[in-house]
């Protein structure tokens, strides 16, 4: 196999690759423009989107709040249904009680 050949297989292979992925919307955390914690946390746990919910059903909004941590620091109904604002709000009192503990899939 030339070098030529090999190239134009790794190129295909990686844009079904990136076809895969994008069919589920898959967004590194790397790839989001952030200028705080609290954005770089928005970006891994929901990929900056505010109105999702885990496909456990469990963890909610922007920042995949679970909801005994929501109404602990004064969020009321569903993450996921709050305002952006809302959810920055909440986000920045859990963030200065506990850092990124919360988030620890987001530790970098």
């Amino acid at each position: 196999m030339t070098f030529r050949q090999m190239l134009v297989i790794l190129i295909i292979a990686g844009c079904m690759w990136q076809a895969i992925f994008c069919a589920f919307d898959y967004v590194y955390a790397s790839e989001c423009v952030y200028e705080n914690d609290l954005q770089y946390i928005r970006c891994c746990e929901s990929r900056d989107r505010y109105h999702i919910v885990n496909d456990a059903g469990t963890h909610f909004g922007g920042y995949q709040f679970d909801l005994p941590t929501w109404y602990s620091v004064g969020g009321v109904g569903y993450p996921h249904e709050a305002a952006p604002e809302e959810q920055d709000y909440r986000a920045a009192i859990l963030y200065s009680l506990r850092g990124r503990d919360p988030w620890k899939s987001c530790l970098a």
